[in-house]
């Protein structure tokens, strides 16, 4: 009764539990069918133990009447509607009917909402990761066993099923993985690739066998193909595409047009209208909390459910709003949904009622968070709200992140019960109903001039007004177009979101200059190598987010000193700047996947105060020790002792020496901490997570900082820790009280995880864990010695325990009576593990006690038992007593069961006399058994009815003493069909032992559902008799695969065979030799292991290997199949094929020498080499034939010189872009049987043959049966050999030379090829092939075509042509006058450059038709002009004259000279217009004297963020030099703190057209001056005011330069032009705003400040009648970063 009692109990609370909260579909109409379908599970297994107990406890009493359909699914929340009960019958019926294979639903927006069946949580970020995630899922083999429902929800459009990885029918199909078709270079179409997992093939005679990814073993799937049968004669092809009979998809859509074109039938369709008036009523009523009996409230209901429009969710949004609210309140918002004054834009009655939700919510703070919500996009973070919120400062009085997330939550609890918010599929998520979204950003967007787009294509920025008007503009995933516009005028924008794949798209500098009030800054997946330098002017911002961005220099954002959220997560930066720890108020900085950063500077970290979370996962990790932090470049973790506020915490600590004592880790709430150089990424998803792996070198109880986390840690991974030898006693006496998953490996002391020898106090141990792993722990005794309290372990679900040799039990039997949870074991390679469980019983046991005789292991769900020689039993009773408790009988049958012990020796799995007197494994599902060589049976003959009853998988594997799988004594044991796979079992007869007898009883059937018989030389019977007359049912057999039982002399008896005995088989193979085979994921893992028989593979003559996640190849795994020719590698992670020196082949492996004729390597991404050097050549090797590597990106050299290929005759490599050369010439020797040589699309390589290094000797190579050489797409190619090597090539008839630019000779030393005719280049025609006997100079003279025809033209992208560096050479045979034509060129990231000079000199004279040059990003350029090495006589015959109009030199970190010699007369620039010059931080000066001498037409000169000392560099020659600037409109100088003077020796400057002067950061600089003081502390001014100001038209000034201005002795009206005037830098705050200076600007139009410490700008009193009238043109005022700016105007 206790059992009964508690399942009581669990059924009382079941009606309670949360899942029935949201089971309604808008509060309770078509249900959510995944909560729904979650708590049917529930119910399903109440139901189970229902009958269990019924069977055991009390017999068959009575019984209930069967639940409905409806009742399967109804919640506590769940109103049953006629209108809903009609569509539910029928969509059941359609799930029910097995021709019916696709259902639709289809009715307005607002119906319904069908959810995700599946559960599945998509990290991958493509739409073909998803795909090929959710093909897995479908086709995977654990789920092939279940009844699939997909459901697609609010569909728009047709959807190719397909591209989701949902295979159709019966077709086979290609799995989107994201890959291109394999490209086979040798022109022949590639392999079909069907179901994405490459098509199964089974054949015989030629036996072809493929194992579909996802199964275990070899197993065959049984998908929907027609039944075929095949005698193992002819061959068969089998698709592993979804199994139709169990896949049924389920969409929803307010189109039944979409439904249609999706071949849903009119049958099998059902739409979904609003609901009836009475319904609409009933709903609302229950929603709103009204008594039925309530006749004031009801009427207003039913009034208030009729505005609704029967729409669910506009029903529970109007009727949460006016739960509890006064009469008054209904009557009023009735009426404001009948005359909103938004119902030209909301044009349904839920769009209304939503916006009457929004109306009634309680605060302001609470609709900012729903509108908020509305434009995050689906199923945003949590966290990423909060940041919102404080960013936006949402919640008054909110100050950390801790108080956000606390208003967060509370805001997404109401909303939700409100219905304007909805759980999504995770607790860290939240979601919107799309109708809901809709209306709350029509809200934002007339309320709150919110302009958002979001995955659409933006037609047109709105106009000028709507744009100043903005307080957000979000562009989510949206495509903006080419460019943005240079700037926005913002002065209200808050928020700004703009997220683009777009490589090209920039953001102009400028851009944020409009936008000083913006607090949120969202930018993802853009180039900003050149971050905006306008970024500063948003000296407001608090929130900053640079996602998945291309960073460079970020230093301007020190300057943002408001900002406390800062995330760079993804993003590609190399180092972060000094200037960050400039924010002084940052609380989260989120640094994670920055997998590229490696600097952080010294006592950057340790600045941030405020600093509350840290992220730094799969980011930086190379810290410096403390002592060392003034030596080096890094910081040091002793900073993060400074962060006093830390709560949060993702870092990886790789050396623990730079870990300090006295960290404050303890102190932290969250915090994944990897300590360790081994971990690749943390596995953990969960917070408070710890990760340590020493290596040995270092003890863990030095770590005192790291030892305090053990206290509050939840997942803890522990690998090779010195110096432990228990884990609870000498880690953490508490016993890990908040562990819940624990992994300890790699250590050879540690002896138990838990002992009480040394223990006085028992306490709660383990209490919360529910998974422990425990791996190559090799001195390990016990999990657990001595006592401990009931609640330990007590919640633990999985264990596996691995490579453990001393460990001889798993459990204790007091230990298992606690393991009530336990749902997974997991025990592998325990070299002296004896028994699981230990049975423990005292002699004086009284009479009572009941508890050996309970469920032993309740939940066990899987249980594997893999490579464990010792095992004797699982479950044991050594002590096992004629005990008082024990019946006569029971008695005298263990007395005869120890006799019959003494004479047998067999050693079964599950003790007979333990399991007497238990019931084991109730509800296990799955046991696999393997590679367990003691092992002679697997069942007990002795136990309980309900003990295996629920067994739905048996996997046998290797167990090579058992000779019967089921014995008779199992029948009537299985309840379920069974899928069975048995393998490699040497001394296996037979499977099932009949016993007609006991196959009557009433139960009496093991239901058969798959069989795989694999390797069992043995076997003779599946059946030892004929079935005739038995219950044994065949009814759910689908397949059978027999491969390898030579013995077996038949499958079936002819009772089972006959009709209709097999109604559901779909697939019989018999592969007696298997000769190919075909295998991936985990089969191929299980095909390379070294424990089946010698002979499976001997006939093997092919294999193919896919997707295999193992970096090494078992290469002693060829040494097993003798016949082997053929290998394909395809799709794997291996890095190393063939080890080097000689090889250790295990002797046990031996069989015979394969000689391998075929090797085909395909899409191998991390294989980086076939054979190291040094590589032994081996028999595997040694007769290859045929060779093709494709794809394999990480490869570096094909194979090592000491490699030989005597009889390879076929060689093609494609795509391995890491290759610099193909072969060394000692291997190229040994190709003297090679035919055919195909090399293609390997971007890197330069030479086919290399010679080796040191050897001067004038080598000859004959390739003897060379005939056809093809060579295509090198790019870099520059020659088949460069070195002095004699080629021959005697019988080459094909050379085919494509793609490959850089190519200018065909070797360097002699060339033989007497039977080559034609020569295929590009630059032949067909009729112009004959190449004349000159290689060489046929491929010398097309490669000067190419440059010729590329230099032709006027304009050049010089990053297009990485192979025009050759005319950089100075020896390169460059035609007279090759560049004359050119006007453009554009050098961008041109790091092929092969020297430091852009241009040298013998192109630099060619280039006097150059008109526009611009280079950017150019990281080797220190010089753009080569003036040294121009012969002065040669350029006077040229012309010395140059027609550059526009030089543009950005982001050049290393240019020193734009000129490297004063050019004097021998180069003339007298038509440059335009000079723009950005972040060139090593550029001196600019011009040389001569050049800025002669620059009559120069218009615009800007120069920014650079190093100039000077703009005109000395000129030791000339004394008082004068500088004429006749037409210089446009003067621009920012960011130049080294700037001091335009020249530093005595000169005149003369710019009388000067209209623009726009100087900031140039703090050395003297910029004005009078006539009567041109010098300033020795240093002549930049300009004369007298002489400039006169024609300005616009000026920004600082403090220093207005006061100068304000004080001299100036004219009155010399400011009477300017327009527009900028005030900067008055930074004082005893700074007052210089009011008295527009009294000198009386046409001023724009007036600008920015950056001022002014606390009130116009007093009333000046703006008098005649101010007002003297500047009656002023139209435009901007103000930028005026912190302390209290009021523009004060008075009256």
């Amino acid at each position: 009764m206790k059992n009964t009692n508690k399942l009581i109990k669990a059924a009382d609370e079941f009606p309670e539990h949360k899942g029935h909260l949201r089971t309604g579909c808008s509060s309770g109409f078509i249900p959510f069918l995944w909560h729904r379908h979650q708590l049917n599970r529930k119910a399903k297994g109440r139901a189970e133990e229902v009958v269990n107990i019924q069977n055991k406890e009390l017999g068959n009493v009575s019984h209930q009447k069967p639940l409905s359909e409806n009742a399967k699914f109804r919640s506590t929340s769940y109103e049953e509607l006629d209108s809903r009960n009609r569509t539910m019958n029928g969509i059941m019926e359609a799930l029910k009917d097995p021709n019916v294979k696709m259902i639709g639903v289809y009715g307005p927006g607002g119906v319904e909402q069908l959810a995700d069946m599946l559960v599945l949580n998509f990290d991958e970020e493509s739409v073909t990761g998803r795909a090929a995630r959710l093909f897995q899922r479908l086709t995977g083999n654990k789920d092939n066993k279940k009844n699939v429902l997909v459901i697609l929800d609010d569909l728009w459009a047709v959807l190719d099923l397909r591209d989701l990885g949902i295979p159709s029918g019966n077709e086979p199909m290609e799995i989107p993985s994201g890959k291109k078709t394999k490209e086979i270079p040798s022109g022949k179409k590639p392999k079909e690739n069907h179901s994405g997992n490459k098509p199964m093939e089974i054949h015989s005679g030629n036996e072809t066998m493929e194992i579909p990814s996802g199964t275990e073993t070899m197993e065959i799937p049984s998908g929907n193909e027609p039944r075929e049968f095949h005698s193992g004669n002819e061959p068969k092809e089998i698709h592993s595409g979804i199994e139709w009979m169990r896949c049924k998809i389920l969409l929803s859509s307010r189109n039944k047009d979409v439904l249609s074109k999706m071949d849903v039938k009119d049958k099998s369709d059902f739409e979904l209208e609003g609901l009836k008036e009475i319904e609409a009523e009933k709903l609302f009523q229950k929603v709103a909390g009204i008594d039925e009996n309530d006749k004031t409230y009801g009427e207003l209901a039913a009034d208030a459910a009729k505005k609704c429009g029967g729409l669910p969710v506009a029903i529970v949004a109007v009727a949460s709003a006016l739960k509890n609210k006064s009469l008054p309140q209904w009557k009023a918002a009735l009426e404001q949904i009948e005359r909103n004054n938004y119902s030209r834009d909301l044009i349904d009655a839920a769009d209304r009622s939503i916006k009457l939700g929004y109306d009634y919510l309680e605060s302001e703070e609470l609709k900012s968070i729903f509108l908020l919500c509305s434009r995050m996009g689906h199923d945003p973070l949590i966290k990423d709200l909060v940041n919102y919120s404080l960013g936006l400062s949402l919640f008054q009085g909110v100050y950390s992140i801790k108080e956000a997330e606390h208003k967060v939550d509370e805001s997404i609890t109401k909303l939700i019960d409100l219905g304007l918010l909805e759980d999504s599929y995770s607790s860290d998520r939240f979601t919107m109903h799309d109708i809901v979204r809709h209306v709350a950003m029509l809200i934002a967007s007339k309320d709150h001039q919110v302009f958002a787009l979001s995955n659409r294509k933006l037609s047109g920025w709105p106009d000028k007004d709507e744009i100043r008007n903005c307080t957000a503009i979000s562009l989510h995933n949206s495509d903006i177009g080419d460019e943005l516009p240079e700037g926005f005028d913002c002065p209200r924008l808050k928020v700004l979101h703009l997220d683009s794949n777009d490589p090209y798209l920039r953001i102009p500098d400028k851009f944020f200059e409009g936008m000083g009030e913006m607090k949120v800054l969202v930018l993802t997946g853009l180039d900003l190598t050149s971050l905006p330098s306008s970024i500063k002017f948003l000296t407001s911002l608090r929130m900053l987010r640079l996602e998945r961005c291309e960073l460079g220099d970020i230093s301007v954002i020190g300057n943002l000193k408001n900002v406390r959220i800062l995330n760079l997560s993804g993003s590609r930066i190399k180092e972060l700047p000094r200037e960050m720890g400039q924010l002084g108020q940052l609380q989260l900085l989120d640094l994670s996947n920055c997998s590229r950063l490696e600097v952080i500077p010294p006592n950057v970290i340790s600045r941030f105060k405020y600093l509350q979370e840290l992220y730094l996962d799969n980011s930086f990790r190379q810290w410096e020790a403390k002592e060392q932090a003034s030596k080096t470049r890094n910081a040091s973790i002793a900073e993060l002792r400074d962060l006093h506020q830390l709560r949060a915490l993702n870092i990886q600590i790789s050396d623990t020496t730079t870990l300090p004592g006295n960290l404050f880790f303890d102190k932290l709430e969250r915090y994944k901490i990897l300590v360790g150089h081994r971990w690749r990424r943390s596995d953990a998803s969960e917070t408070r997570t710890l990760m340590i792996d020493l290596h040995g070198s270092t003890d863990v109880h030095l770590l005192n900082g790291i030892k305090k986390l053990f206290k509050q840690v939840a997942h803890l991974f522990l690998r090779e820790l010195n110096g432990i030898l228990n884990v609870v006693n000498e880690l953490n006496w508490k016993a890990f009280p908040h562990l819940k998953y624990m992994d300890v490996g790699n250590n050879d002391e540690i002896q138990y995880i838990l002992s009480s020898k040394e223990r006085k106090d028992l306490q709660n141990s383990f209490p919360e864990l529910e998974e422990l792993y425990l791996e190559n722990l090799i001195k390990l005794e016990a999990i657990c010695y001595g006592l401990y309290t009931e609640k330990s372990f007590s919640r633990l679900k999985r264990i596996r325990v691995e490579k453990c040799d001393q460990l001889k039990k798993l459990f204790s039997c007091s230990m298992v009576e606690h393991l009530t949870q336990l749902e997974a074991i997991d025990v592998s390679k325990c070299m002296f593990l004896e028994e699981s469980v230990l049975l423990e019983e005292k002699e004086n046991s009284s009479d009572n006690d009941e508890a050996d005789k309970s469920i032993k292991f309740p939940q066990l769900r899987e249980l594997k038992l893999q490579c464990l020689p010792a095992l004797g039993d699982f479950y044991n009773n050594r002590k096992t007593s004629t005990s008082s408790r024990l019946t006569e009988n029971q008695k005298t049958e263990i007395l005869q069961m120890n006799a019959e012990d003494e004479k047998d020796s067999s050693v079964p799995l599950f003790d007979n006399k333990a399991c007497m007197q238990v019931t084991i494994f109730p509800n296990l599902k799955e046991i696999s058994v393997e590679f367990n060589s003691n092992l002679t049976r697997i069942w007990p003959n002795k136990c309980s009815p309900e003990s295996f009853g629920q067994l739905q998988s048996c996997i046998v594997q290797f167990c090579e003493k058992i000779d019967t799988i089921f014995p008779s004594y199992m029948s009537g044991k299985f309840h379920t069909p069974i899928e069975l796979r048995i393998s490699g079992c040497n001394s296996l007869k037979k499977i099932f032992d009949v016993d007609i007898e006991q196959t009557h009883h009433p139960v009496a059937k093991i239901r058969l559902r798959d069989i795989c018989l694999i390797d069992l030389s043995q076997l003779e019977h599946i059946w030892n008799k004929d079935l005739q007359g038995t219950d044994l049912d065949f009814r759910n057999l689908r397949s059978v695969t027999v491969v390898s039982c030579n013995c077996l002399g038949n499958i079936f008896p002819l009772s089972v065979a006959k009709p209709p005995g097999l109604v559901q088989l779909e697939h019989l193979d018999v592969i007696p030799k298997l000769e190919k085979l075909i295998v991936r994921d985990k089969n191929a893992k299980w095909i390379m292991r070294d424990n089946y028989s010698m002979g499976l593979f001997c006939n093997l003559k092919s294999i193919e290997i896919y997707e295999v996640d193992e970096e090494e190849f078992p290469y002693w795994f060829l040494h097993r199949t003798p016949n082997l020719e053929r290998l394909n590698l395809s799709d794997s992670s291996f890095k190393v094929l063939f080890p080097s020196g000689s090889v250790a082949v295990p002797e046990i492996h031996t069989l015979t020498v394969v000689q391998l004729r075929r090797l085909r390597l395909l899409s191998l991404p991390n294989l980086e080499y076939i054979c190291k050097e040094g590589f032994q050549l081996d028999p595997v090797l040694q007769m290859l034939e045929y060779l093709e590597v494709v794809r394999c990106s990480s490869l570096t050299n094909l194979v090592p010189s000491s490699v030989s290929f005597n009889h390879l005759t076929f060689l093609t490599v494609f795509n391995c872009n890491r290759l610099t050369y193909l072969i060394a010439s000692s291997t190229a020797k040994s190709l003297a049987q090679l035919i055919t040589m195909r090399i293609s699309f390997c971007q890197v390589i330069e030479q086919i043959v290399l010679k080796e290094e040191g050897d001067e000797r004038e080598d000859e190579i004959v390739f003897r049966q060379l005939r056809t050489l093809e060579i295509i797409y090198l790019i870099n190619l520059g020659s088949f050999s460069a070195s002095n090597i004699v080629l021959k090539f005697p019988l080459l008839e094909e050379l085919v030379i494509e793609g490959c630019p850089s190519m200018q000779i065909f070797s360097g030393g002699v060339l033989s090829m007497p039977k080559l005719q034609q020569v295929h280049l590009p630059s032949l025609s067909t009729d112009k092939r004959d190449w004349g006997g000159d290689l060489n100079g046929t491929i010398q003279k097309s490669f000067i075509d190419k440059v010729i025809k590329v230099c032709d033209e006027e304009e050049l992208q010089l990053s297009y042509y990485p192979w025009l560096k050759e005319i950089w050479q100075p020896k390169f045979p460059l035609p007279d006058k090759l560049l004359c034509n050119l006007k453009s060129l554009v050098v961008y990231k041109c790091e092929f450059l092969p020297n430091s000079i852009l241009l040298p000199s013998h192109l630099l004279i060619s280039l006097n038709n150059l008109e526009k040059l611009e280079v950017r990003n150019c990281n080797s350029v220190e010089v753009i002009f080569d003036v040294k090495g121009i012969n002065e006589v040669e350029m006077r015959n040229e012309g010395p004259a140059f027609r550059l109009k526009t030089l543009t030199l950005d982001q050049l970190p290393n240019l020193e000279h734009v000129w490297n010699k004063d050019p004097q007369e021998t180069l003339i620039f007298e038509i440059l217009q335009e000079v723009n010059v950005n972040k060139c931080e090593r550029l001196k000066n600019l011009f040389p004297a001569s050049v800025a001498r002669n620059l009559p037409q120069l218009e615009k000169l800007e120069v920014k963020d650079s190093g100039l000392q000077q703009i005109v560099s000395k000129d030791d020659a000339t004394d008082n030099i004068k500088f004429v600037f006749h037409h210089l409109t446009t003067l621009i100088l920012w960011n130049l703190p080294k700037l001091e003077n335009f020249y530093p020796g005595s000169h005149t400057l003369e710019w009388l057209m000067l209209k623009e002067i726009d100087v900031y950061g140039c703090d050395e600089l003297v910029m004005f001056s009078s006539k009567s003081q041109s010098y300033n502390n020795g240093r002549r001014s930049l300009v004369s005011a007298e002489q400039v100001f006169s024609n300005l038209e616009k000026l920004s000034l600082d403090k220093k330069e207005t006061n100068m201005i304000l004080h001299g002795q100036f004219e009155p009206n010399l400011l009477h032009k300017l327009k527009s005037l900028k005030f900067h830098c008055f930074l004082a705050e005893s700074d007052c705003f210089p009011i008295g200076f527009l009294q000198k600007v009386p046409n001023l139009e724009i007036l600008s400040v920015s950056d001022c410490s002014f606390e009130e700008l116009f007093p009333s009193a000046v703006l008098d009648v005649d101010f007002v009238g003297k500047h009656a043109k002023f139209r435009r005022l901007e103000l930028n970063s005026l912190r302390k700016l209290k009021s523009i105007v004060t008075g009256n």
